[in-house]
């Protein structure tokens, strides 16, 4: 009887619950609990409170999930039951030995993925870097869930943009981004991104052929070997443009470099055996050859809308072609105005550089002139590996690492050209600042006044150059070229059907032949024009502005200024003695014109 009042009275009043709280270390989550009645508590990890309450009397125990932000484990008691409490601090011991060794075991698994991790980065750290190079942007090899860094290539006259954003507390760097390319292991170039997040402005105009932004990626070693041996040449094996004598019977003899090699043997011979069957349908005698014959009235209608026709496809060929070469005069004129600027740097620091008594260059200046010849030929042929598919393997990690090897580069200049990804343009930083350093230092002579000319060919030069990718990207709008494609198109597919009537058969298939070869030649011309470095290999070769050829008349305008004036006749040197005086006279001449000789 005592007992079951006892019983009752507990019953009755609830007893006060008090907490009794295990803390665990950050990070460390709670393991799989066995409850007394043989069944399993919950599981929480992280941020999560775990509270597990223990009633009074039956000696059971659940788990119920909290709402804290505190890694703990909260053991509620009731104060007059102490087996109760010994049995929570032996679960909670228990789970806490069970999350130590989960967590030793975690750190185990952890660190073999990081070690796994670390060399597949290592093995495949130079593909990342390439898919960023090429796209310009910055690299940041340490990806990671809560960070992940997208590049750019084409941002413009000026650099690339980036956005951040803050989701959940953690910082993510967003950028446009590149695909991986074709046939390529996405996780070779860092990211794994199939698509990018925000739209790719794919700049076809400095892509291989069908607009293929990764060709010029698919080099073998070799294949680098011998573009860095090509492109660092003082060689000059081809004119810049294929060149021409002004005689009718030898132009008539040419072949190779001109628009009927690529027009003649294709659309010329498809568009006549099309003339001959046509032809072939309406004059033949056979089967149905009279009502054959009167639907060959039928095309005497069609002749004089293609009459009327014509002379608007061929006033709008014809301005589509003057534009498109002006195009190509623009770029072409703007790389020589690019070589023209890199001549003037290598004049100027020639001709101011320190020298001894004998006229002679120092050996501090003569290591200045070397270095700063260097990085000619270096930002010359970063800057067109950054606008040509044929030299695009030259500015991956790849390529870099050739030209260290090559001595044109070295390792700690790789170093900065990957981790910055700006290429070409922070070589010209280098340059500037080089000279800047030669002015202060004497080893350049002139003072401000040529620090002042220095620094306005300096900028000359990156407003010279960064106008090349800027015309490439607008070299003419989609929509005008595909109406003039439409047009020269349905002009030459229906010449037949136009000439037949008027002509014959025989005249119909010359005249077809003809107007194929003027109109599609004219209208490949200027497609052709458009493609000033053959990027999209649509052309012959020869009608493209030769980059190597470039590339090896600066790569000779480097050293032409610093041998030049290495010795110079001793009437140029100058005279200390002479410029003691004239300094002396020109004080006392100043002194006297603002009357200070008595002072």
């Amino acid at each position: 009887e005592v007992a079951v009042e006892k019983k009752n009275e507990e019953k009755a009043e609830p007893r006060a619950v008090s907490p009794v709280v295990v803390e665990f270390a950050e990070g460390v989550g709670c393991g799989p609990m066995e409850q007394p009645d043989g069944t399993s508590g919950g599981v929480e990890l992280d941020r999560t409170t775990v509270g597990l309450n223990v009633g009074g009397g039956g000696g059971e125990a659940s788990v119920a999930e909290g709402s804290s932000g505190d890694n703990q484990l909260e053991v509620e008691e009731l104060p007059p039951k102490a087996e109760d409490v010994d049995l929570a601090m032996a679960m909670a011991l228990n789970a806490r030995e069970r999350s130590l060794a989960a967590e030793d075991e975690g750190a185990v698994v952890v660190a073999m993925e990081d070690k796994a991790a670390t060399e597949k980065k290592e093995k495949k750290g130079e593909a990342l870097t390439a898919a960023a190079a090429w796209g310009g942007g910055v690299v940041d090899e340490e990806s990671s869930t809560s960070e992940n860094v997208n590049t750019n290539e084409f941002a413009g006259d000026d650099g690339d943009e980036q956005q951040q954003q803050e989701r959940g507390g953690e910082s993510q760097v967003v950028s446009n981004s590149v695909p991986a390319p074709p046939g390529t292991d996405a996780d070779e170039i860092g990211g794994g991104q199939e698509e990018p997040k925000i739209g790719v402005p794919v700049n076809v105009a400095m892509s291989g052929p069908d607009g293929d932004m990764w060709s010029g990626l698919r080099v073998s070693y070799e294949g680098i070997a011998d573009l860095a041996d090509a492109a660092f040449s003082t060689t000059i094996e081809e004119p810049i443009i294929p060149q021409f004598l002004p005689q009718r019977k030898w132009l008539w003899r040419q072949w190779r470099g001109t628009i009927i090699r690529r027009v003649l043997p294709r659309e010329v011979l498809l568009n006549a055996i099309v003339a001959c069957a046509v032809s072939a349908f309406f004059t033949l005698e056979g089967p149905g050859y009279a009502w054959r014959h009167e639907l060959l009235k039928v095309t005497a209608t069609v002749s004089s809308v293609w009459v009327l026709a014509s002379g608007l496809v061929t006033f709008t060929l014809s301005f589509f072609l003057s534009q498109s070469f002006d195009l190509w005069r623009r770029v072409y004129s703007v790389t020589r105005r690019v070589q023209g600027r890199l001549n003037d740097l290598g004049l100027l620091t020639a001709t101011s550089a320190e020298r001894d008594e004998n006229g002679d260059y120092t050996d501090d200046a003569e290591e200045m002139l070397a270095t700063v010849a260097r990085y000619v030929r270096l930002f010359n042929v970063l800057l067109y590996a950054s606008v040509t598919t044929r030299f695009a393997p030259l500015k991956t990690p790849s390529g870099l690492q050739r030209l260290v090897k090559s001595g044109h580069l070295t390792a700690d200049e790789r170093e900065a050209l990957l981790q910055s990804s700006l290429g070409h343009n922070i070589v010209l930083e280098w340059i500037f600042t080089l000279l800047n350093s030669g002015v202060a230092d004497g080893r350049l002579g002139g003072g401000n006044t040529l620090q002042l000319v220095l620094a306005n060919k300096v900028t000359e030069l990156r407003a010279t150059y960064a106008s090349i990718p800027d015309a490439l990207s607008g070299r003419m709008p989609l929509a005008y070229t595909q109406l003039v494609q439409i047009l020269v198109d349905v002009l030459v597919i229906s010449a037949p059907l136009a000439l037949i009537h008027s002509v014959g058969g025989f005249g119909a298939i010359v005249g077809t032949a003809l107007i194929t070869l003027f109109h599609a030649s004219i209208l490949n011309l200027a497609k052709m024009f458009l493609d000033p470095f053959n990027n999209n290999e649509y052309g012959d070769a020869g009608l493209s502005i030769n980059v190597l050829t470039l590339m090896q008349e600066t790569n000779i305008g480097s050293e032409r200024w610093r041998k030049g004036a290495q010795w110079v006749p001793p009437a140029t040197r100058l005279r200390p003695t002479a410029v003691e005086e004239r300094q002396k006279k020109r004080g006392t001449t100043l002194a006297g014109l603002f009357n200070l000789g008595g002072i």
